[in-house]
C-alpha cells in the first residue's frame, strides 16, 4: 500500500527523534596513548644517541613502531622543553593545572578560616582568575561573569580534596566565645600587630587604633 505525500510526511514527523546527550564524565574505552612520558624520553634519547634502532627501541620500550618516529619529531620541535609527547590534550580546559591548583589551595585555606566558598563563588573566582591571566574564556562565561556548571563539575572531579557540603549551624562554644571581652582582645592584638610590623609609618592607622 502506497502512501500519499501528506501521509508520508505525517509518518516521518511521528517518528521519535534521537536525542543527543552530552557526556559530562567520559570514560575511556581504550588504553591508547597511556605510556608514561619518562619511558618515551628514554627511548628517544637512546635512538638519538644511536645506541639502538627505532625497531629495537619499539620492542624494548613497548612503543608502537609507527608512533616512535612521531615522538622523536615532536621532541626535536619542542627543543627538549617540558612538553607532552603522547596522550590527548585538554582543549576545553580553560585554566591550566597550575592555576587550578592555586585556586584549590585558596578554597581550602578559606574553608580553614571558616569562610567556605559556595559553588557560585568558586565559579566567579575561576572567571576572575582566567580573565586576569588572559586565558581563552568561553563566551558564556563573559555573559554570566562566572564559570559554567559543567566546568565546576569537572573541577570537582579533578580535585578530589574539594567537596560540596551543606552549611552547618554555629556551635555553642563559638557563639558563647563571641563576647565583648574577646572582641576587644582581638582588636587590641590587631592594633599591636599593625603598629609594630606591617604599618610602622602609617599615621592614619595609628590614630584609629591608638586614640
Amino acid at each position: 500500500m502506497k502512501l500519499c505525500r501528506d501521509q508520508a510526511c505525517l509518518k516521518l514527523k511521528s517518528r521519535p527523534r534521537s536525542t543527543i546527550v552530552m557526556v559530562r564524565h567520559y570514560k575511556r574505552k581504550s588504553e591508547r596513548a597511556t605510556l608514561p612520558q619518562d619511558v618515551i624520553q628514554q627511548a628517544i634519547q637512546q635512538v638519538r644517541a644511536r645506541v639502538i634502532s627505532l625497531r629495537e627501541a619499539s620492542r624494548t620500550f613497548d612503543i608502537p613502531l609507527k608512533s616512535l618516529p612521531r615522538y622523536c619529531t615532536k621532541a626535536a620541535e619542542a627543543n627538549n622543553n617540558d612538553h607532552s609527547l603522547s596522550g590527548y590534550k585538554k582543549p576545553r580546559q580553560v585554566l591550566t593545572d597550575e592555576f587550578e591548583n592555586q585556586s584549590e589551595a585558596y578554597v581550602l585555606a578559606a574553608a580553614e578560616i571558616y569562610y567556605g566558598l559556595a559553588p557560585k563563588d568558586v565559579r566567579k573566582l575561576a572567571f576572575q582568575l582566567s580573565k586576569a591571566h588572559g586565558c581563552d574564556i568561553p563566551p558564556t562565561w563573559h555573559e554570566t561573569e562566572m564559570a559554567s556548571e559543567d566546568w565546576f563539575s569537572g573541577y570537582l572531579q579533578r580535585h578530589k580534596n574539594l567537596s560540596i557540603r551543606s552549611p552547618q549551624a554555629t556551635s555553642l562554644a563559638r557563639a558563647t566565645s563571641f563576647n565583648k571581652t574577646n572582641v576587644a582582645m582581638f582588636f587590641n592584638q590587631l592594633a599591636e600587630a599593625l603598629y609594630s610590623n606591617f604599618f610602622p609609618t602609617n599615621k592614619a592607622l595609628r590614630e584609629i587604633f591608638f586614640k
